[in-house]
């Protein structure tokens, strides 16, 4: 991550900044959700079919953002 900070006045700061992650390895996602089963009378683990999966295999995944705020400092001067 690489951020900037400026001070702008005696009360207000503002930060800008760069981050990235990135990651080397595998992964392989199913979702699960809950259905309720009239019959049983409770909830049952339903598992999505096999066309709904996320994958990430063997290689590197990368996400980054760019990130910006002002910070206000309020204080009494008396």
């Amino acid at each position: 991550m690489s951020s900037t900070d400026y001070h702008i006045n005696e009360d207000v700061n503002m930060h800008i900044g760069y981050r990235g992650f990135g990651v080397f390895g595998s992964s392989e996602y199913k979702p699960e959700t809950l259905k309720w089963d009239a019959q049983a009378k409770k909830m049952d683990k339903q598992t999505g079919d096999d066309k709904v999966t996320t994958t990430i295999q063997n290689g590197f995944f990368h996400t980054h953002g760019i990130e910006a705020g002002l910070t206000f400092h309020f204080a009494s001067k008396a």
